[in-house]
This record gives C-alpha cells, structure tokens and sequence, in this order.
C-alpha cells in the first residue's frame, strides 16, 4: 500500500528553523515540509520554499488550507506577535505554537520582568521606561554594570548592551530613544553561570528536556558586544537537580496561570537563568522556542519523534502518551560563527567531520557560500562526552575558513 505524504509547514527564518527541519527529516521519512525558511534545503525535494511573510498570517492560513497542511509550527517571534496561532485554530488548522495571549511575556521583556515581580519569582532588580529624561535620571543613583534593552524581544539579539558605566549607559539609551523605541528594559547584572532551561508543554503537563549553558557576550571571559547567544553546551552539568525542581514549580505556576487566563500555553517553553555565584537562581526572561545557537543541540537529544511530540501536544493526548521525554545522555556542544565583512568566500565546509552545520543569511554564488554581517552559521557537535563533543567541534572550525572568522574558543573550556 503507498504511504501519503503528511505536509508540514514551518513558520521561521532562522537558523533554529534548519535544525527543526533536519530533525523532522530525520525522524519521519514520509514528510513534504514547507517552509518560509529557505537556507540550506534549495536542492531538497523534501523542502520547499513558501514566499510569504511571517507576519502575514492571513496569507499563511489561506496556504495551509489549500495545501492540506497537517500541522504548523511557529517558531517565528514575528509570527507569534501577529497572533497567527488564534488565525489557525478559529479555522481548524492544527498549529504547534503558544497563541498571543498566552507567549506575550516571552515575547516582551517589560512584560516579563513585571509578570516575574507578580509572580513573585526571584529576577534582577529593574526598571520600565517610556521617557529618556526618566531613565537617564534612573542611571544617575544605580548600580554598575546593567544591562539595557528594548522592551520587544528580538531575535537578532542586538537591541540590548551591557553597560559597565553611566557614560555608556546613557549613551545607548539615548540611541535607543533616538531610534524611537517606544520602551527600554534596565536590569541589574547579575554574575553568575548562565543557562536556559528548556520544556514542553500542552498548555497542562509540562515535561522537561534539558538545560543548556549559554555563552551571549562575543568574547572570550565575558568581554565584548552582548548577544542572543554565541554558543553552548548542553546538558549543562552545572545546574544541580534541586535547581531544575525549582524551575519546574515555577514553570507549572506559569502554565496554570496562563490556564486561568483562558490561553493555555502550547509550545516550548524556555526559561532563561543565571544560577549565581551563592548557588541562588535568578530568573533573566522566557524563550517561546529553542533559540538558534542551542536549537540543533537540544534537538539531537531528543530521542523521541519530534513530529508525534508536537502533534500530541496540540491533539489533546500529550499526557496520555508520555510520562516523560526520551533523552539522550550525550552531550553536545555548539558555536556561533559570525563575520566582520561581506563577501568573503567561505572555505572548508566541506571538510567538517564530526558536526552539524546549520545556518542562516549565507550568501550563495555560483554555489559557493560568502559570509555576511549578519550570518549566522552554527557548528554543532554531539558525543558521549562533553570533552569529545568540545575537542571535536573546535576540530572542525578549524576547517572553516575566511579572513574575518568570529567565534568564542572558550566554550566548555572550564
């Protein structure tokens, strides 16, 4: 009997998004996957490009209906923000993502820091505004260094800077004001081991995955330009078990409060952490889906069928069918590598070994690959051990090459 092709559509334009699809692909071998990411999968008769914007919701329900579309997954923050998923389910179209109403703290970080000060869970010190006069008068009688952000999450990671003195600080402000951002974020720095703990979610169980250890400045010890993540490794062996039990109570508080609300939260749900030098948590913001520079690591983690995971979650049987996740014990290991310059060849792709490459805004010519400044070409490397994942990975970006190569040697080093 011939197997019917089931059709995906994947809603992003990241590099998370190439490592949804090589997991999806690798899982299910009867899968037609559309996407409005189009990256490394042009020669792929498993993938096809949609030529629609994220935030057109409207535009992308009109596709899946007529495409017969079994499932979408959002992953996109501009599609979470247009509210496509209320689109989807008011006309029957199953969708794996959390609906507006109940992701907008993740979406935004004056809603988060205010949602975690209600509900009473410990986060840095802070500070919401909408007038440059009031914020500059704020960073007169604060404590240094802080950290300063627009209000709307971004997954460019740039609108945010680590500010170790007034001078700096007013500065961005003032930049961030003159770009006409209508709110900022200031937050106390808090020192400590960074990490994100990730879990899924049907809007009622709620299950763990694994804690990922993030690297978000550009250079070696902490120093640099702040970004959404540079690399990491996962599992982060530095995070103890009563830490994860108590992120879980507070995850489960979340999901009930979303419940409350009458928006069940549906989705993967991170939580971004600083486990500090006391041993005591802090709670930075939420991630709506795995970020880019960790999604491909966390994936290959994964054992179970990520497709049957997310379908569980948006049937209704996500409780009945798992008591758990099937995760692996390898660790895996990945790093970012960005590019000072446009246009430079990029050499030795060809030549890695032992990781996965997964990549976004690469310039294609004549089937070669040139860098630009706003790429994002992940290197990702699993083994039994973290070691061997390391040794492995910085084996192979070795092998990638062009002049303006960015990269943090550091990752798992301690």
């Amino acid at each position: 009997m011939e197997t019917t092709e089931k059709k995906i559509l994947v809603i992003g334009n990241s590099v998370k998004d190439v490592a949804l699809i090589e997991k999806l692909l690798s899982d299910n071998s009867q899968l037609k996957i559309y996407a409005t990411s189009q990256s490394r999968f042009m020669n792929n008769d498993s993938v096809n490009f949609v030529d629609i914007r994220e935030d057109n919701p409207s535009e992308l329900l009109e596709f899946a209906v007529k495409n017969e579309i079994a499932l979408t997954i959002a992953t996109s923050y501009k599609a979470l923000n247009s509210d496509i998923v209320s689109y989807f389910t008011d006309n029957g179209q199953a969708i794996f993502a959390p609906e507006l109403n109940a992701c907008d703290f993740a979406l935004d970080k004056s809603l988060a820091k205010k949602f975690l000060y209600k509900m009473n869970i410990p986060t840095p010190r802070f500070a919401i505004y909408e007038k440059e006069q009031l914020a500059l008068d704020y960073l007169k009688n604060t404590n240094y260094p802080v950290i300063i952000s627009c209000a709307q999450n971004s997954e460019k990671g740039i609108d945010r800077f680590a500010c170790p003195t007034e001078h700096i600080a007013k500065t961005f402000v003032g930049d961030l004001f003159y770009r006409n951002e209508p709110k900022i974020v200031i937050e106390e720095y808090v020192y400590g081991h960074e990490f994100t703990f990730y879990t899924i979610t049907d809007g009622y169980e709620v299950l763990p995955i694994t804690s990922v250890a993030n690297y978000k400045f550009l250079k070696e010890g902490e120093g640099g330009l702040l970004t959404d993540g540079i690399g990491c490794y996962c599992h982060d062996y530095k995070v103890p078990d009563e830490i994860e039990n108590e992120l879980m109570s507070i995850i489960s508080d979340v999901i009930l409060y979303c419940q409350r609300k009458k928006s069940p939260y549906v989705g993967i749900l991170g939580v971004d952490c600083v486990l500090t030098r006391e041993g005591r948590l802090s709670v930075l913001g939420f991630s709506p889906f795995f970020k880019d520079h960790d999604c491909d690591g966390v994936l290959k983690l994964i054992n179970n069928n990520i497709l049957d995971i997310f379908e569980a979650c948006v049937n209704g049987i996500f409780a009945d069918e798992y008591d758990c996740l099937n995760i692996s014990e390898k660790s895996c290991v990945s790093a970012t590598l960005l590019s000072r310059y446009d246009n430079e060849p990029i050499l030795g792709l060809e030549d890695i070994e032992h990781s996965s490459i997964s990549y976004s805004n690469l310039k294609l010519k004549d089937d070669k690959f040139y860098t630009s400044k706003n790429q994002k070409l992940v290197l990702t490397s699993c083994a039994n051990t973290l070691t061997r994942a390391r040794n492995n990975l910085y084996d192979d970006i070795e092998q990638v090459r062009y002049k303006s190569k960015i990269f943090r040697s550091d990752i798992c080093a301690e």
